[in-house]
């Protein structure tokens, strides 16, 4: 039964962003990164990778950020939570 549940369970295409709307999210990650101490709150929307089968799903996350780390391209939140920077689709603040 646990089976046929998994091979029916929907999961979603990771969502390849243009050239334009990869520049976009970059320039909102370069204004967070110069706003960091400023405790800017934001809405993330990111893919997670499905660990079952192909696919996965969006999620949205709320929090402030701590940390941009570019070298590991990770957006770090204060609650420790870490975001590929290649899976964010939209940043909002």
């Amino acid at each position: 039964e646990d089976a046929v549940l998994e091979v029916g369970r929907i999961t979603d295409d990771k969502i390849i962003l243009s050239n334009d709307e990869m520049d976009v999210i970059n320039d909102k990650l370069r204004i967070l990164k110069d706003n960091i101490k400023n405790n800017v709150k934001v809405k993330i929307t990111y893919f997670v990778k499905d660990l079952s089968k192909d696919g996965g799903c969006y999620e949205i996350i709320e929090g402030i950020v701590k940390r941009i780390d570019e070298g590991r391209q990770l957006i770090i939140l204060k609650d420790k939570k870490e975001i590929k920077m290649s899976d964010v689709i939209e940043i909002e603040y």
